[in-house]
């Protein structure tokens, strides 16, 4: 039996629901060389059935982290191109068949789509002028390209969003791992190994004209009151890591958190999520500090 061109890779959560909305787009693809591998923190009667269902396979990685379980996938992958996306995702139609078209070009290593914000209704989110200026300095500052809204056209970029994003085997084979010591699926993780992509002289590419809707609205799925700080330790813990391990954005990036961390305690009316992104910030930033050291 020969390998599948396509491997795609799901990290989720037990989100069933979500799960089942990117199984259905993955069946709908106008593609079929192609194998799905779902890693869940927890196999479940569910899970199971979902697996079965959509013919995926089914890995169980105990909840050591969203890296971890990238790690695992690749590992059981077999397909020439590896495609990840986040479990509350859906897809155009034609999206496989543009994944191959892109990673067939000579020189292109790596694809990504353009990850729009949707409610649960499919409806896309309004982002605010001053949300959307505080994002494009920041990555400008951060020197780190990832297209996004800024383009109208396919481009070449530093790195790609986690959301969905696909890559040439061999790109793997030659960037290493998932760094597991991002341990929350909130930041900085897909951009850090994305970085190192590059750095190994691999392009990505950007198409803007590509959308993939990202069902994410945390009030609209229920979130209760100590899973929001839980968020906001998380993002900072990633965010505070990356910036010192990479070496980019400096204070700018402390002011985004806190201005983050704030809109959200204003939004929940949590007293506790500021507090709660501080301790995140500290220990990232300890951790970052940490892995430099290792590496010198």
């Amino acid at each position: 039996m020969t390998n599948p061109k396509i491997s795609i890779i799901i990290v989720t959560s037990q989100r069933y629901n979500d799960l089942e909305r990117l199984l259905i787009s993955i069946r709908e693809q106008q593609y079929v060389d192609l194998e799905i591998i779902v890693v869940c923190m927890e196999i479940d009667e569910k899970l199971s059935e979902l697996a079965i269902k959509y013919s995926a396979d089914l890995y169980e990685d105990s909840g050591k982290g969203i890296c971890y379980a990238r790690n695992l996938g690749f590992s059981k992958s077999k397909g020439e191109i590896i495609v990840y996306f986040d479990d509350d995702v859906t897809l155009p139609t034609n999206y496989l068949v543009i994944v191959e078209k892109y990673l067939d070009i000579p020189g292109v290593s790596g694809f990504g789509g353009n990850p729009i914000i949707v409610d649960e209704n499919g409806i896309p989110k309004k982002r605010g002028l001053i949300t959307k200026i505080i994002d494009k300095i920041i990555w400008k500052i951060s020197q780190v390209d990832m297209g996004t809204v800024y383009t109208e056209s396919p481009i070449f970029v530093d790195a790609l969003w986690g959301s969905n994003m696909a890559f040439k085997r061999k790109a793997i084979m030659d960037t290493g791992k998932f760094d597991e010591s991002f341990y929350h699926p909130n930041l900085g993780e897909e951009t850090d190994f994305t970085l190192r992509v590059t750095q190994r002289g691999h392009r990505l590419v950007f198409d803007p004209n590509i959308c993939v809707l990202h069902f994410t609205n945390f009030t609209n799925r229920g979130l209760k009151r100590g899973q929001y700080e839980k968020l906001l330790f998380g993002m900072g813990d990633n965010a505070s890591y990356w910036r010192v391990k990479n070496q980019r954005c400096g204070n700018l990036w402390l002011v985004y958190q806190i201005f983050v961390g704030l809109s959200w305690s204003i939004k929940t009316r949590n007293p506790r999520c500021l507090p709660s992104l501080f301790r995140g910030i500290r220990r990232g930033r300890y951790r970052g500090r940490k892995a430099l050291n290792a590496s010198v």
